[in-house]
C-alpha cells in the first residue's frame, strides 16, 4: 500500500489558543493545531506535522533528525511539493484518512546552524485546492476559531 507509513504517524492533536486577529496580517485566518503530514520529496516520503493551518497555506515542521534516504532533503523555496494532511472528509483529525494538496514553499529554514539543533520548518501556500478539499480545511479551521 502506498501510504502504509502513514498509519504509523505519531498522532496527537494539539490545540493552541486562537491568534490575535489584530496582529495577524494574512489573507486567510490560520489556526494553531498539530496534524500529521506526509511530504513527498524526490528522495521519498517523509513524515512531519502541520503546526498551523489556514485555507491559503500552512506552517510545517519536520522533527529533528528526520531523514529521507541518506540525508535530510533540502526543501527548496519556490518548489512545489505534494502534501498529505491527516484529515477526513468532515475536517476531523484522522491519521488513516488523508487530504492531498499541492503546496509551494515560500519560506524554509534549511542550511542554517540553528537547524542542526532544532526541528526544520517551512511555510507553504496551497495551490488551488479543489472545492472538496477546501471545504474539509474550512471545517477543520472553524472548529478552533
Amino acid at each position: 500500500m502506498l501510504y502504509a507509513e502513514v498509519t504509523e504517524i505519531r498522532y496527537r492533536p494539539t490545540i493552541v489558543p486562537k491568534p490575535n486577529m489584530q496582529t495577524e496580517k494574512r489573507r486567510h485566518l490560520r489556526v494553531n493545531i498539530t496534524l500529521p503530514l506526509v511530504l513527498m520529496t524526490p528522495s521519498g516520503f517523509i513524515q512531519g506535522e502541520i503546526i498551523n493551518l489556514g485555507l491559503g497555506g500552512a506552517l510545517i515542521q519536520m522533527p529533528k533528525g528526520v531523514r529521507s534516504g541518506n540525508s535530510f532533503p533540502v526543501i527548496s523555496v519556490g518548489k512545489y511539493y505534494s502534501l498529505w494532511i491527516g484529515l477526513n472528509g468532515d475536517g476531523l483529525c484522522d491519521e488513516n484518512r488523508l487530504v492531498s494538496v499541492i503546496g509551494k514553499v515560500i519560506w524554509a529554514n534549511n542550511g542554517t546552524a540553528e537547524t542542526e539543533t532544532k526541528s526544520r520548518e517551512f511555510r507553504v501556500c496551497f495551490v488551488r485546492p479543489s472545492v472538496g478539499k477546501a471545504q474539509t480545511m474550512i471545517k477543520t479551521i472553524s472548529q478552533y476559531v
